[in-house]
């Protein structure tokens, strides 16, 4: 009289049984997250002072060199950036910074990422203004050292090959897709698509 009961409450157990399981899998996940957590806040703190932190080679930008009320304000404020303390954090947690700086300086550890993402921002502006006007020498240095600190902004890297390929550097620009390849960037496919449309 009803064929497909059969198959329907197989399909209901099988159903209940992947509930069952995914909850089960998401609990485990809740139970670690939680965990890490405690032990992150046992963790004594790091000497701060004998960390290496980033520093901005203001000395190789062109400060001073562009005329222009944006680009005096951004070069102003990385000024101020390059007085404090910055570590790159980038993709670390709360329980990362924790674990490995010690849970009494989350704030200042924390404070000290913060300024460091602040700056990666201002390297692509200041690199965009550079480039609008006619500084292409100069936003390929800024560019390059946001490169070499582990910037996390796409445009970045993005921006640098446009000007790789501008001023005809082509082993360059080859170089910067290797290292996009084996990178863990957030937009690492738009980047490598981006880059290989400039080859």
């Amino acid at each position: 009289m009803f064929p497909f009961l059969p198959f329907f409450l197989i399909f209901l157990i099988w159903l209940a049984y992947r509930i069952k399981k995914a909850t089960g899998s998401r609990q485990k996940k809740i139970d670690a997250f939680w965990q890490k957590e405690r032990d992150a806040d046992l963790v004594p703190p790091k000497d701060l002072g004998t960390l290496s932190y980033i520093t901005i080679p203001l000395d190789t930008f062109p400060i001073g060199e562009v005329y222009d009320p944006e680009v005096e304000l951004i070069e102003e404020e990385l000024r101020q950036l390059s007085i404090g303390r910055m570590l790159n954090l980038s993709g670390m947690l709360n329980a990362d910074i924790k674990t490995e700086y010690g849970a009494a300086n989350l704030d200042a550890v924390a404070a000290m990422g913060d300024r460091f993402e602040r700056m990666t921002l201002l390297l692509v502006d200041y690199a965009k203004a550079l480039l609008e006007a006619g500084r292409v020498d100069g936003a390929i240095t800024v560019l390059e050292y946001g490169r070499s600190v582990g910037s996390d902004i796409s445009s970045n890297y993005t921006l640098l090959g446009d000007c790789y390929h501008e001023t005809g550097e082509g082993e360059k620009l080859a170089s910067l897709i290797t290292d996009i390849e084996g990178s863990e960037l957030p937009r690492k496919q738009h980047i490598l698509e981006y880059l290989r449309s400039l080859v």
